[in-house]
C-alpha cells in the first residue's frame, strides 16, 4: 500500500483483524518504493521481544526475543506467529523523511484460539539507507501461503 508522502514525517498504522490462510506463518513487512516496488536490499534492522501464555488447557508460557539483522524484511513478534482462526492487531508508529533512515515501533497481538495461546509483542526496526524514497509498506506472511484478511487505518500526523 503505498501511502508515504512529503507532507507527512510520522505515521500511525493500525491493522486489525489479520487473518492467514494457515497458522504457523511469521507476518513479516516491506517497505515498498517507486510504484509497489518491494525495498528487498538486506538493509532491515530489527529487535523485539514478546511475551506468550496459554490460556485454557495447559499453563504453558514464555517470554522470548528476536533479532533480524541485515535481512531483506522486518517481522513484528517473536517465535510466536497468528493463527487461522482469530484476528491478530498491530500498531505501528513510522517515521519516514527522506535522507534519513525510515524507523519504526510496533506493538503486537496475536491470539490463537484453536492452540488456545495469547501472545503480546513490541518490536523495533530501521533500515539503514538515506538515499531511497519510500512511499509505503508490503505485508505478507513468512511462507507461501496468503493473508486472508486485514482491516487498516493509516494516519499521517503532521508537526
Amino acid at each position: 500500500q503505498q501511502f508515504i508522502t512529503s507532507t507527512y514525517k510520522y505515521y500511525k498504522v493500525i491493522l486489525n483483524n489479520v487473518v492467514h490462510q494457515s497458522s504457523g506463518n511469521q507476518t513479516e513487512m516491506r517497505m515498498l518504493t517507486g510504484t509497489n516496488t518491494q525495498y528487498q536490499s538486506n538493509n532491515y534492522y530489527g529487535v523485539g521481544n514478546g511475551y506468550y501464555a496459554q490460556y485454557a488447557g495447559g499453563s504453558g508460557s514464555s517470554h522470548d526475543q528476536f533479532s533480524t539483522l541485515g535481512v531483506n524484511y522486518f517481522r513484528f513478534t517473536p517465535g510466536f506467529n497468528p493463527g487461522d482462526d482469530w484476528g491478530s492487531m498491530y500498531i505501528m508508529d513510522l517515521y519516514v523523511e527522506q535522507g534519513k533512515n525510515p524507523i519504526m515501533v510496533a506493538n503486537s497481538t496475536a491470539p490463537r484460539h484453536g492452540n488456545q495461546y495469547f501472545y503480546q509483542g513490541t518490536s523495533a526496526m530501521t533500515i539503514n539507507d538515506t538515499s531511497t524514497t519510500f512511499t509505503g509498506l508490503l505485508m505478507f506472511p513468512s511462507s507461501g501461503t496468503n493473508i486472508t484478511n486485514a482491516n487498516i487505518l493509516i494516519y499521517g500526523i503532521k508537526q
